[in-house]
């Protein structure tokens, strides 16, 4: 075999090898986030490079309308209770995409 026919084949199966790896850095889902806590209070005005995971949420959903229906669960289980911080929490709430770049600063 020529040597540039090997660096082909070696190039080919290399790709053939990653395939599952790069489909899975591109794989997409919502997480629920919400603002960092600055001194007991939920910092709205930080960047999304700087929100949390939402601490009871530990599920990565498939899409944005499914993260939303959770979102609104949550809301209108903390006004049944009467739960009034958690309901100041959920209200800050938001879905984002795990793909999102805004994620990636800092």
């Amino acid at each position: 075999m020529k040597p540039r026919h090997v660096a082909a084949f070696s190039l080919a199966l290399l790709a053939a090898c990653a395939g599952p790896s790069v489909k899975a850095a591109q794989s997409t889902g919502w997480k629920i986030m919400q603002p960092p806590q600055i001194n007991g209070n939920l910092d709205q005005t930080a960047p999304l490079s700087k929100w949390v995971v939402a601490p009871a949420d530990i599920d990565v959903y498939p899409t944005q309308k499914e993260c939303e229906q959770m979102i609104e669960n949550w809301r209108e289980g903390s006004r049944r209770e009467d739960f009034q911080q958690a309901a100041k929490i959920d209200d800050m709430l938001r879905c984002v995409s795990i793909n999102d770049l805004s994620l990636k600063g800092n």
